[in-house]
């Protein structure tokens, strides 16, 4: 059975960018996200699942650092928990890490799917995320494919 997760726009942005959109449903079900981030990305796939968030304080209150979408990202993670939220911004990690929930970004999200199956090499993906303008740095890159058992 496949858990759920929140997603904010960059990961949906940037997988679309290089065909791998689908990866997301075929981790995680269902993917939910907030209206927020169904404005930022532009449109609703029909195994997306946007739910407004009810915690007006929390939001509000993420809000004064952190975008909207961001903001309302985590806020509904904290609210359907379990959840696994999918955040690449690093402050916006730092305050979904704060909140107790479990962080995965882009990623993280490519050695799952590689645990999964679903690909056969991290490195392929992590240079299509770079080409289509994702910063990685080259340590989390390093990381990544030592993970990935893929470090040359």
């Amino acid at each position: 059975m496949k858990s759920n997760a929140v997603v904010d726009s960059t990961c949906l942005i940037v997988l679309e960018r290089i065909a791998r959109l689908s990866l997301l449903s075929e981790l995680y079900s269902p993917v939910v996200i907030p209206p927020e981030v169904a404005l930022e990305f532009g449109r609703i796939l029909d195994w997306m699942e946007v739910r407004r968030p009810t915690g007006l304080e929390m939001f509000q209150a993420l809000s004064t650092r952190l975008g909207a979408g961001e903001s309302a990202a985590i806020t509904l993670a904290v609210e359907i928990a379990p959840s696994a939220i999918i955040l690449d911004d690093l402050d916006a990690r730092r305050h979904a890490q704060k909140l107790g929930l479990p962080v995965i970004g882009t990623v993280g999200l490519t050695l799952k799917a590689k645990k999964a199956g679903l690909i056969s090499d991290v490195r392929v993906v992590l240079d299509e995320l770079t080409q289509s303008g994702f910063y990685l740095s080259l340590a989390i890159r390093n990381e990544a494919l030592r993970a990935a058992n893929e470090l040359t």
